[in-house]
């Protein structure tokens, strides 16, 4: 039973890692999300503008 509850919680630190590491690439490089919030800034703005 130890066994099996220390083996789930070292898959749940390498999945948290995982995690980590995917975020910092997609929110933390360069303004990646900055340029994406750009974007759909500007096409909301663009569809508000047809009206």
């Amino acid at each position: 039973m130890l066994a099996i509850s220390a083996f789930v919680f070292v898959v749940a630190l390498m999945l948290e890692a995982i995690r980590k590491s995917l975020f910092a690439i997609i929110f933390n490089r360069e303004g990646v999300f900055e340029r994406m919030w750009g974007i759909a800034v500007h096409s909301i703005g663009s569809v508000s503008n047809i009206r």
